[in-house]
């Protein structure tokens, strides 16, 4: 809000000094009167707070001065140059520039450098009038001018004084043939907005964007790694963020952090936080795994589904076997669940690498069973008396060797989860295999009972030698 003020002066001549009374009126632009504002008096060229004195037999009076109800101040001054300065609120508002001159002064003082300044100028030795009023109108008809040692220099003539618009102006001539300036030209007195355009640069430069980009960072220090706070200088904050950069280098999201399995090396008991779309719930993926495992998601989109999300009964692939370098066996061992009571074991392009029968063996709690005869067969190839009298149970008869025979078989495997007295896990066997002879379809039934529990999985193997190719499917029926 721009302040004006009014100053009117009167004068006295008190025994011995020189003062004259310096009056004032603040108000605001629509013409309100300002009660209660700070006005500080000032001497022009120090900026310093002047004497101020209550009457002209020169009483201290308190500076700064505070304008009465009706926005009035007053007090007596020595002679000299001064600004009456008004600030709200600690904020300078207006200011107004006066000077006073004792009239016996007369014209040494015009004549004089130090007298000659203080009507703002530092005047040619060209004046020759005796009198003040002939000096004055000598100087109105020919207007000294100022020098300076700075070529295109703004030479200040009343003074600096913020304007209306809160920007610092002054008054003085330009010297020298250096063309136009901010539109003055050579020898011509303006009103100028002093900036740093027009005001050279001393010792302390100033802030531009290329000088700020090109700035070292002189001292730049990566000690702390903690969160940049708003307190921190610029230079610390590029310190801070550059040790927590430094950081990732080692960290277990790092390439580098990697171990041998291609794996975040110390992840143990690492899950993969899983936010719903609100944000609000956070899930996590965690590995059960006792063992090494590789889990692998198909190429498509989907949805995953729980087994309990599936219609009953329903059949579900729990897992898949392809042989295609020899092994000594296949094994499922943990591969039945809770949710499911009968299995599907689909035996498709099986080929062993010497003759021999296919056997089945049960696993509990994770281990094949290899020990007991739990296992009593309905078929021509296992016993057929009442007592359970093998470990295994052969489903097929002895087989060829070679690449060119193969058993294609389907295994129905019911009661997996009865653990109840005199319990009969029944396996039920399909299909054809190659033999000495040619190929034989095969149908066989086999039934198991030990105690011990609810079995985990199985194995296939081979009686001798290995199995060289094929592939083998378990599927699960959810229970009803």
């Amino acid at each position: 809000m721009p302040i004006f003020i009014d100053i009117e002066d009167g004068s006295s001549l008190p025994p011995g000094a020189y003062v004259e009374r310096i009056e004032g009126v603040v108000q605001n632009e629509s013409g309100t009167r300002i009660a209660g504002a700070d006005v500080r008096i000032v001497d022009h060229k120090t900026g310093v707070l002047a004497a101020l004195f209550a009457d002209e037999d020169g009483t201290p009076l308190a500076n700064p001065l505070s304008t009465d109800n009706l926005g009035r101040y007053a007090a007596y001054v020595s002679d000299g140059a001064y600004q009456a300065q008004v600030y709200m609120g600690g904020i300078l508002k207006g200011q107004e520039f006066h000077r006073i001159e004792n009239p016996d002064d007369g014209l040494a003082s015009l004549r004089s450098p130090s007298g000659a300044s203080m009507i703002g100028f530092l005047p040619t030795p060209t004046i020759s009038s005796t009198t003040m009023q002939a000096a004055l109108a000598e100087l109105a008809t020919n207007p000294p001018k100022a020098t300076t040692t700075t070529p295109g220099a703004v030479v200040i003539g009343e003074g600096l004084a913020l304007d209306e618009d809160g920007k610092l102006r002054a008054t003085g001539l330009l010297q020298g043939s250096v063309g136009t300036v901010n539109g003055i030209g050579p020898d011509e007195s303006a009103d100028v907005v002093i900036n740093t355009t027009n005001v050279p640069e001393g010792g302390r430069l100033y802030f531009t964007a290329e000088r700020v980009l090109a700035t070292a960072l002189t001292g730049l220090s990566t000690a702390s790694g903690a969160v940049a706070a708003a307190t921190d200088t610029v230079l610390a904050a590029i310190g801070k963020l550059q040790r927590q950069i430094s950081d990732l280098g080692t960290s277990k999201q790092n390439a580098s952090a990697k171990d041998a399995s291609g794996g975040f090396a110390g992840l143990t008991g690492f899950a993969i936080n899983l936010k719903n779309a609100a944000g609000t719930i956070v899930s996590q993926l965690v590995s059960a795994a006792t063992a090494a495992r590789t889990y692998t998601f198909p190429d498509k989109d989907g949805t995953v589904a729980m087994m309990s999300d599936l219609p009953s009964p329903a059949l579900v692939l729990l897992g898949s076997a392809t042989v295609s370098t020899p092994v000594a066996a296949i094994d499922f061992p943990s591969i039945f669940t809770s949710s499911c009571d009968r299995y599907i074991v689909e035996i498709q392009g099986l080929s062993v690498s010497a003759a021999a029968s296919l056997q089945f063996w049960f696993a509990k709690n994770g281990v094949v069973e290899t020990t007991g005869n739990s296992f009593i067969g309905a078929n021509a190839h296992a016993a057929t008396s009442s007592s359970f009298a093998s470990t295994y149970l052969s489903v097929t008869n002895s087989m060829t060797a070679g690449a060119s025979n193969r058993a294609s078989l389907t295994l129905d495997i019911r009661n997996v989860n009865d653990t109840s007295a005199g319990n009969a896990r029944t396996i039920g066997v399909r299909g054809s295999f190659s033999t000495s002879s040619g190929i034989q379809s095969h149908i066989a039934e086999g039934l198991y009972s030990a105690g011990g529990g609810a079995l985990s999985g199985f194995r296939l193997a081979p009686g001798t030698g290995n199995i060289n190719a094929g592939t083998v499917r378990v599927y699960g029926m959810r229970n009803a």
